[in-house]
């Protein structure tokens, strides 16, 4: 739970929207501690959903920090999204090819499939 209570799923999107400019603004001043604005950022971009952000920021925060556990575990998590994703993608790749099939096949059985001549 966060902010009060409310879920993740209960903030509104500008109010993240606002936490991640205020972080990346922190990244491009003399903040002293980039590698907390990287975790940060890394988990908010994960929490909106943009997983090629996240895993930026995560992959830059192991460049600054190469045995932050933390951020290990983060890449770690966001890459099993990554494929989680992938698999999704593909299995409903393969369920509208098998449901095109299927209704092509049964075009064919009705006689829709070939063409008629002339008499």
């Amino acid at each position: 739970r966060t902010c009060a209570g409310l879920g993740p799923s209960q903030l509104e999107s500008p109010s993240r929207e606002a936490g991640i400019d205020l972080l990346i603004s922190l990244e491009d001043s003399d903040y002293e501690h980039l590698d907390d604005v990287s975790f940060a950022l890394a988990k908010a971009y994960m929490a909106s959903g943009d997983l090629e952000a996240a895993q930026a920021h995560v992959c830059r925060l192991l460049r600054m920090c190469p045995g932050h556990t933390k951020a290990t575990d983060l890449q770690r998590r966001i890459l099993r999204k990554k494929d989680e994703q992938r698999e999704r993608r593909q299995a409903t790749g393969l369920v509208v090819a098998a449901g095109v099939a299927l209704l092509a096949g049964a075009v064919m059985a009705a006689g829709g499939g070939g063409r008629r001549r002339g008499r």
